[in-house]
Formats: C-alpha cells, structure tokens, sequence
C-alpha cells in the first residue's frame, strides 16, 4: 500500500492535506445536527478525523506537514515553462536537505498492509523478535546511521515469516482503530492484522498482559506520535515501561514523554516535548501559509487558526484523546465536541462526491475547502506516479459537475476534455475564475508547465 494515504475499510485520510474521503452516501453536514447520520458512518468519521488530530496535534504530524512543504517548494519551482518529468525525485545534489528529509520520513512511516506474494493480507500468528535496525542518510555529505528502524519478525498463518518495519503508519493506525472501536464496537468489519493491530503484537512481545487495557495502546501510541520517529521510540519506552507493575494509560503517556524517554530516542536535555510541539507548530504555520496566494488569504488565516487550536487542545489537556475514547458516541461525547468545536475538520468528501467542511467557532471568512484537496492532488502529481499515460483525471470533476449544476454556471466538465485528462490546462483566462486546479496552478507559476511521465 502507498503511504500517501491513511486507508481504513470505508474511507481514507490524506496526511499534511488535511482531507478524509468517507466510504458513505449521507450527508456529512449532518453529523452533529439532529438529522444525523448512521452509526456505520460516525465510526468511519471518528477513525478519520483521529487521523486529523494526529496529524495537527502531534510532533510526527507537524513535521511531516513541513517536509511536504519543502518538497512542493522544491518541485514546483524545478521550471516554470515546458515539460516536468514527474514524479519528482530529489538528489543529494539538489540540496535544502530534501534528499534527507525523504529518506528519514520512509523510515518514520514504516511498513503498511502486509500481504503475500497473492496479494493477500498476512495473518499474524506469534511475534518472533522486536529489534532495531541501523538506518540513517547522507547529511553534510557523510553518511550517518544509528538503531533507529523498528523492526518486528513475525510468522503468519501461512507458515512463513515475514520483517515489518514499525513506524508512524501503523502506530496512527493501531490508535485510531482502538478508538473507533472503544466507542463503536465492530460497527465496522474487522480490519486486517498490519498495520492495525501491529502494536498490540509489540506490547505483547516486551509486556505480557499490556494490551488487556484498550486504553493503555491508545496512550502509548498517542505518545508515541509526540516523537519524530515514533517507532524507536515505541522500542525504548517499552523497555521502560516493563520496569513498572501497573501504570493508569495517563502514567503511561506521561513517562512516554518524559525527559528520560527524550534523553534515551537521543534528544537534547534542554528539549522537551511541549519545547518540541510548540516548534513544530511555529514551522507548520509559517510553512502551510505558504501554499495560499492573495486570493486565500482565508486560507491561510483558516489553517493557522486550526493549528493554533491544536497546540491549545494539547497543552491544555494533554489526555484530550484518552478523553474522547472514553466519551462514547460522537454526538455525546463532550470531550470529541469539544475538540470539533474548536479546530472543525477541513474537508470532507462522501462516495457521491459530495464535499463538506466543519465551521469551527473562531472563523467567521469565507473559506475554499477544495483548495486544499486539489493541494493534494498536485502533491500525488509530483511525487507519486499518479498519471496514466502523461493524463490525469481531477479528484474533483463529480464534485465541480454538481457545485455548476447547482449555482447556474456554465459546467466546465463538460466543456472539453480537460478536467478529465489534463487539469492543467484550465489555466486559461476562460476557465480559471471557475477552476480550483486551474487557479493554484497558475498562482504557483506553472501556467506553462505540462507534467509528463513517459
């Protein structure tokens, strides 16, 4: 499975872009009203937006905001006219740290779905080992390498044995999936062994008896997001951890962040993790703000406040998750309410590509939420190999068919072929007041830019 996404059974997370796709026909705008929405569409709504306040609440989240930012920088000032073979892929020579800042968020976000050579998902049966693995990359032109790649060897049902790297990835997932079912209880279909249950098989390893307590993963994995490279330390707290006979999930999160854990993953002493967040967050402000033009300038006053938001919800309350898994279903849940009410959730889209977005209480401009997922489909342009043959059909011709219909505009996914296999090109001066694509297009200089992949 690519990483760029966050995938559950039924919907899907874009980490850094702030966006969820939701495997559900309902209307999101009614999920807190008094219409509401199904029990099978709040728990997908639940395990998505964990995904959100991972990624905004939590040290891993803020930097890996900020390294996608570099790169966008980077790739979309390559050139300014003429063809960009895509997907673009930095070199030491390219300098700015891009080529580091890759190689380390691959080892951060580890392994995803484990499957056989059929494409099935491997089944776990025992955990044969946990260790670390020496990885690193080339800074200042010499290559430095330390045990920082978390690796689990387990044997599945199918009689083999398999390494998965444990990072970022499985941990995010492991903690939302332990929450969606704390509260919604196998509303959903069981989800397969990795990554969701990864860090279950971990605990059990070093600390028989660990898992029996939901409670306990999700502040252990909550923690665990407050490093930077999570998986290692998920390995040295462990080692801590079993020292102690019985910890509440709150002793457990605390010595997760405690300096000694900082001192052990290798962080200076004069750092500690509110140190850490509150840099994180200054960066991500300032790095967010620089996607938006003079048009948005509501974005950048949205985004800012929402990370602002974040850091408050920390560090008032640093257990606000443990809280929110303890407080039930969604719509009474004062401790989740609490949470939407002062960050909202950016961008919501259902399988009839209907898209909607939270208000929170302190933003009162006009905001443009598919600005932020055609961000994201630029992103899958450069840096995936997201076109087929040199086209690219946008993520949100369904959406803009609808949105034209509904306002009396002249539909332009009709007009030509464009939307459907070339979104650049609605660049042009009759296209662009009513194209999203086409408007972040040409405001990031690449009016004349044509990405090829052949």
């Amino acid at each position: 499975m690519k990483r760029y996404n966050r995938e559950a059974k039924g919907g899907y997370y874009t980490p850094s872009f702030l966006t969820m796709n939701i495997d559900s026909n309902e209307d999101f705008e009614n999920i807190m009203t008094a219409k509401g929405v199904s029990e099978r569409s709040e728990a997908l709504f639940l395990h998505e937006y964990i995904h959100l306040l991972q990624d905004i609440t939590s040290v891993s989240g803020l930097v890996n905001i900020c390294v996608v930012v570099d790169y966008m920088k980077w790739a979309t000032n390559i050139t300014k006219q003429g063809v960009l073979k895509v997907p673009c892929i930095p070199v030491i020579e390219d300098g700015k740290n891009l080529l580091p800042n890759a190689q380390l968020k691959k080892i951060c976000t580890g392994s995803g779905i484990l499957k056989d050579s059929y494409g099935n998902p491997i089944v776990w049966q025992e955990t044969l080992g946990v260790h670390l693995e020496k990885a690193g990359t080339i800074i200042d032109g010499e290559e430095r390498k330390i045990d920082m790649k978390l690796v689990m060897e387990i044997r599945a049902t199918n009689g083999n044995t398999y390494s998965y790297y444990v990072g970022e990835h499985c941990i995010s997932e492991t903690m939302a999936y332990m929450i969606e079912n704390m509260i919604y209880n196998n509303v959903i279909e069981s989800p397969s062994d990795f990554p969701y249950r990864v860090v279950n098989y971990v605990c059990e390893y070093f600390i028989p008896g660990f898992t029996d307590e939901p409670l306990n993963i999700i502040a252990l994995c909550d923690a665990c997001l407050m490093h930077s490279f999570s998986g290692r330390a998920l390995y040295f707290g462990l080692n801590i951890l079993k020292r102690y006979d019985k910890l509440t999930p709150e002793e457990i999160y605390d010595i997760m962040v405690s300096p000694q854990l900082l001192q052990e993953t290798g962080v200076p002493q004069n750092l500690t993790i509110e140190h850490l967040l509150r840099i994180r967050k200054d960066d991500a402000v300032n790095q967010m703000s620089g996607y938006f033009t003079a048009n948005y300038d509501s974005m950048i006053t949205w985004t800012a406040q929402m990370l602002e938001a974040a850091y408050a919800i920390r560090m008032k309350n640093p257990y606000f998750m443990l809280e929110i898994a303890r407080g039930g279903d969604i719509r009474n849940n004062k401790a989740f309410i609490d949470v939407l009410n002062e960050i909202g959730c950016p961008v919501i889209m259902n399988n009839q590509s209907n898209m909607v977005y939270i208000r929170n209480n302190n933003i009162e401009d006009n905001v443009h939420p598919p600005v932020l997922n055609v961000i994201s489909q630029i992103y899958s342009i450069m840096n995936r190999d997201a076109l087929e043959h040199n086209t690219y059909k946008c993520q949100l011709m369904d959406w803009c068919h609808k949105d034209f219909l509904a306002t009396g505009q002249k539909d332009l996914t009709t007009d030509g072929d464009s939307c459907r296999y070339a979104p650049w090109e609605r660049v042009r001066e009759k296209d662009i007041q009513q194209c999203y694509f086409g408007q972040i297009w040409y405001t990031w200089g690449l009016k004349d830019v044509i990405p090829n992949n052949e």
